[in-house]
């Protein structure tokens, strides 16, 4: 596994790289607040960034005001060119991959719930092909607990969603997985193969709190074991808020890792 932390941490992605240098092998690249548009992102930077030490990117495409399965024309456009445009940047600084969030849902009956799913469907399609194009893998994210769209925050809901787009996979979010009924080891198996990227942060199991790893509910020996089983050699991006708690947690899970791995090898 490759372990690295997200630039979600308040400040400028330049103030986070001087905070977080050489402490990281992955970082991931939010491209939400404070950039009216992922093409804001200085890419230039972290090419250098790149090339000085070897940093791995990946991309998290917009989600505060987006909804790829909007059923306002113009609100669903615009999420769909925040996460082309998410692609674009991905594929000028190298990325491996870029993480997309599902439609919000609705609240209406089943039929406008259909037309929800219809249209996110037509999104997904979109986006996958345009990241084919660019020779980005899109994983979709597991959602917190709750919602018109309970089935986003679940394995079989997510999988449902990839599983007809070519090269597609999830990203596994450990704190998200927490909210809900099913623990994030017994979610990662469910997913499988199917993981293509993983998010860990803490909570204490009611919301999504992005507290540091250790902080929370999650068991994580049992997170890492599960992943450890299923061979994943992926990235593991830290979502805590600070680069202190995004290093301390880093730390513990490939502490977890080393001991999982060893006793694998014993047995």
């Amino acid at each position: 596994m490759k372990y690295g932390a997200s630039t979600l941490m308040k400040g400028r992605v330049e103030e986070f790289f001087d905070a977080a240098r050489s402490s990281f092998e992955v970082v991931e690249v939010v491209c939400d607040s404070p950039y009216k548009s992922p093409l804001d992102v200085n890419a230039d930077f972290l090419n250098s960034v790149s090339a000085s030490l070897g940093t791995q990117f990946t991309v998290h495409c917009p989600f505060v005001n987006s909804d790829i399965g909007s059923l306002d024309d113009a609100v669903r456009e615009r999420s769909v060119r925040g996460v082309l445009d998410s692609i674009e940047l991905g594929s000028a600084i190298k990325a491996s991959l870029v993480v997309v969030h599902p439609a919000r849902g609705t609240r209406g009956g089943l039929e406008e719930r259909d037309r929800v799913r219809a249209v996110e469907r037509e999104s997904l399609v979109r986006i996958n092909e345009r990241a084919r194009e660019k020779g980005l893998r899109v994983c979709v994210e597991n959602m917190p607990s709750g919602g018109p769209f309970a089935e986003r925050s679940l394995a079989s809901g997510v999988m449902h969603l990839v599983k007809r787009l070519d090269g597609a996979g999830v990203t596994l979010d450990v704190g998200h997985a927490n909210t809900t009924t099913v623990s994030a080891q017994t979610m990662a198996r469910h997913f499988g193969s199917a993981i293509g990227h993983v998010h860990v942060h803490d909570n204490m199991g009611a919301q999504d709190e992005h507290l540091e790893i250790g902080s929370g509910t999650v068991d994580w020996r049992a997170v890492v074991k599960a992943l450890v089983e299923l061979k994943y050699e992926g990235a593991v991006v830290d979502e805590s808020l600070t680069v202190a708690e995004a290093r301390r947690g880093v730390a513990y899970l490939r502490r977890l890792a080393e001991e999982e791995q060893a006793l694998g090898e014993k047995g």
